[in-house]
């Protein structure tokens, strides 16, 4: 089963971004997080195993920059994936409970 849903991207003052997955009528409790430090892992992630294009990663970057906040509609995972957080991490990402 595949759920369709949005990834919100928020960055903080020191570059740091998570990554969270929501899909669409499926419960948002629990939903796992993921780390990134600086936006070079943030790419890799998106265009990696979310399979984001380079436009809309670009339109992200823009708007994180400028608002600090991101959303992208429409982000496709198999339902283990949306559980799991889109597993494996990339390189460079960090693990939950790390600052």
């Amino acid at each position: 089963m595949r759920l369709n849903g949005t990834v919100n991207i928020e960055r903080d003052d020191n570059a740091n971004y998570v990554v969270t997955y929501a899909p669409i009528g499926v419960d948002h409790v629990g939903r796992p997080r993921r780390r990134f430090k600086g936006w070079q892992h943030l790419v890799a992630f998106l265009q990696g195993p979310l399979h984001v294009g380079a436009p809309e990663v670009r339109s992200a970057l823009n708007a994180l920059f400028r608002n600090g906040a991101f959303c992208l509609d429409g982000v496709w995972l198999s339902a283990g994936r949306g559980r799991a957080g889109a597993r494996p991490r990339p390189r460079g990402a960090q693990r939950r409970g790390r600052r």
